[in-house]
C-alpha cells in the first residue's frame, strides 16, 4: 500500500474514532468520570487529526514549490538562453517565494515536539495558506509574462506575407 493511501486510511480511522468517542461521551451523562475520560480522549484524537492535516498541508506546499523550482531551473538550463525583462523579474519573485517555503519547511521540521504541536495548531494553517496563495499568484503572473514574451518574440521573428501556405505531407 502506497504511503499516501496509508495516511489517508489512518486519517479516516481517526475521524471515525473521534465520532465514536463523542457519541460515547454523550451517552454517559449519568457517569461524570466516564464522560470526562471519553471527552479527553475525543480531544486527543481531534488534535491528532489536526496535526495530520497540518503535516499534509506542509508536504503539499513543499512538493509543489519544489516541482515549480525544478522545472523552471531545467528549462532555463537546457535552453541556455538569457532571460531578461519581465520574465527575469517574475523568476526573481518566484525564487523569493521558493526561499520562503524552504525556510518555513525547515523551521517546521526542526521544531521541538511541543513547539511543533503548537505550530501545527496555530501557525501552520495560516502560513501554508499564505505561502500557497503567494506561490499560485506568482506562477500565474509568470505564465502571463511568458505568454506575452512568446507572442512578442514570435511576432518579431515571423515573416508572414499574408498568404496561407498549405502544410506539406
Amino acid at each position: 500500500m502506497p504511503q499516501s493511501s496509508k495516511k489517508d486510511v489512518l486519517t479516516t480511522r481517526l475521524q471515525y474514532l473521534a465520532v465514536a468517542l463523542k457519541v460515547a461521551r454523550e451517552g454517559t451523562d449519568a457517569v461524570p468520570i466516564a464522560r470526562q475520560i471519553l471527552g479527553s480522549a475525543a480531544h486527543c484524537v481531534d488534535l491528532a487529526i489536526t496535526l495530520r492535516r497540518g503535516d499534509v498541508a506542509v508536504k503539499t506546499l513543499a512538493e509543489s514549490a519544489a516541482m515549480f523550482a525544478t522545472q523552471i531551473n531545467e528549462v532555463t538550463k537546457v535552453r541556455e538562453r538569457m532571460v531578461d525583462g519581465a520574465l527575469l523579474t517574475c523568476l526573481e519573485r518566484l525564487d523569493s517565494i521558493f526561499t520562503d517555503v524552504r525556510e518555513f519547511v525547515m523551521e517546521t521540521a526542526n521544531a521541538q515536539r511541543l513547539a511543533k504541536i503548537m505550530r501545527y495548531l496555530f501557525v501552520i494553517p495560516e502560513r501554508v495558506a499564505e505561502l500557497q496563495s503567494k506561490l499560485n499568484f506568482e506562477v500565474q503572473v509568470f505564465l502571463v509574462a511568458t505568454a506575452v514574451e512568446a507572442n512578442v518574440r514570435i511576432a518579431e521573428s515571423a515573416l508572414y506575407d499574408g498568404e496561407v501556405c498549405p502544410i506539406l505531407n
